[in-house]
């Protein structure tokens, strides 16, 4: 008898199958990844831009309520008073004479060299000039609590303590005990705004919500310039407290716009030129120290970003020369200008800020060199640049003057630039 064998045959794959499957599985990986690849970069170049255009809105914002505020509680007549800014360095250069009204503003044009910043596209002596320094004086730029409290007096009787309007359940906006403060006489037609003082010393410390115009220390018991009358209660109080407590030096606060190469984040355009010819920089505040003690008094204190990746800031005054109401001319400088034609001409003023939006992108390629738009003829136009300013007040900014790689001299194409643009008119310069 005869025995069958079944014969068992294992079904697999064979090298050549898996080295093909192996192949198209490596595709679809590749593919998948590169796909990745790109959403992830998309991802993170939205993501720049959309926080570039928060800090945008928040930093210019800030800006934006400090020109509103330009002239803010400041005095037009300081009745024999002597004050002192910034004594020497950064700032010292747009400081008003210790015995004459402080200006509300100044534009500084081309001030960006007293800061050690000046971008490749802004060449000393070219058709480029420097960045503007922005220079805002108002008793509410300051930071402190006290600086950003006003109230007025509503009794006054000779010999006694002067006292103050509270705000009823506002108590936040109540001056403090220890506070410093200015006073000033609003005054009539002919002689407005009058700073209050007692020989010379303008600033007086609160107590208890109440004053006396004497001098602190002195032990004196009159008060020259009370009103006559208890009715006479237009006497408006600003608070101006230093953060460090001691008298003030100004009659006033100060804050100072400018750009800097300090602590630049990586993703800004920065050429491979020393650090004072760096491409872009930081958009900074900061605000004078309003003290008359310690080694930092008068100096600009630490400096508050407000955009980064600037390259180019600018502000044009809108003047109206003749007072008939109508805007008649333009000036990206007002140095020269005294404090009362500033109140009198100063009508609008605008900023421009050149920045990047968002971080380096290989795939993107601008072109909206305004520079260079069809009947332009101010100063400096090129087929590559970007106006930052108008009617030829501002600048002419050369944009293929950016690159962050000596070894492609087109790399500021790859970056999204945008011009930032705020108009304000100074309601408290009158």
């Amino acid at each position: 008898m005869r025995r069958c064998r079944t014969d068992r045959r294992q079904d697999g794959f064979t090298l050549v199958e898996l080295m093909v499957t192996l192949l198209v599985f490596m595709i679809v990986i590749v593919a998948a990844t590169n796909i990745f690849s790109g959403l992830l970069t998309q991802f993170k170049q939205q993501s720049r831009i959309a926080e570039t255009n928060i800090e945008g809105i928040i930093g210019l914002e800030l800006l934006r309520y400090d020109l509103e505020q330009a002239g803010n509680g400041i005095p037009w007549q300081l009745d024999g008073v002597n004050y002192s800014e910034v004594p020497s360095g950064d700032g010292a250069l747009y400081d008003d004479a210790p015995t004459n009204p402080p200006k509300a503003m100044i534009i500084a044009d081309g001030g960006a060299p007293e800061t050690g910043w000046r971008s490749p596209g802004q060449a000393v002596g070219s058709s480029y000039p420097g960045s503007d320094v922005l220079v805002i004086k108002a008793t509410n730029v300051a930071t402190s609590d006290a600086a950003q409290k006003w109230t007025h007096i509503i009794k006054m009787v000779p010999a006694q303590h002067n006292i103050l309007r509270e705000w009823g359940t506002m108590q936040t906006e109540n001056p403090l005990s220890s506070d410093y403060a200015i006073v000033i006489n609003p005054g009539t037609s002919t002689s407005q705004r009058v700073l209050m003082n007692n020989g010379g010393v303008f600033s007086v410390q609160l107590n208890d919500n109440h004053f006396s115009f004497v001098p602190p220390g002195s032990n004196s018991t009159t008060f020259p310039f009370e009103p006559f009358r208890d009715t006479d209660n237009d006497f408006i109080v600003y608070g101006i407290k230093p953060d460090d407590g001691s008298a003030p030096r100004m009659p006033f606060n100060r804050a100072d716009y400018y750009i800097s190469a300090s602590n630049v984040p990586s993703v800004c355009a920065a050429s491979e030129l020393p650090k004072t010819q760096r491409t872009t920089g930081v958009l900074y505040k900061s605000v004078i120290i309003n003290s008359t003690s310690g080694t930092n008094a008068g100096k600009r204190g630490a400096p508050m970003p407000i955009l980064n990746c600037v390259a180019d800031m600018q502000a044009v005054a809108m003047l109206d020369t003749d007072n008939d109401g109508v805007i008649d001319a333009t000036t990206g400088d007002l140095t020269l200008m005294d404090a009362n034609t500033i109140r009198t001409q100063l009508k609008e003023i605008k900023v421009y800020v050149l920045a990047q939006e968002g971080q380096k992108d290989p795939t993107f390629t601008f072109n909206n060199f305004t520079g260079a738009s069809p009947g332009n003829t101010c100063l400096g136009n090129c087929a590559t640049c970007i106006a930052v300013g108008e009617n030829c007040a501002g600048s002419i900014f050369d944009l293929s003057k950016i690159s962050a790689n000596s070894a492609d001299t087109n790399d500021y194409l790859h970056y999204r630039w945008k011009v930032y643009t705020i108009a304000v008119t100074p309601y408290n310069l009158r």
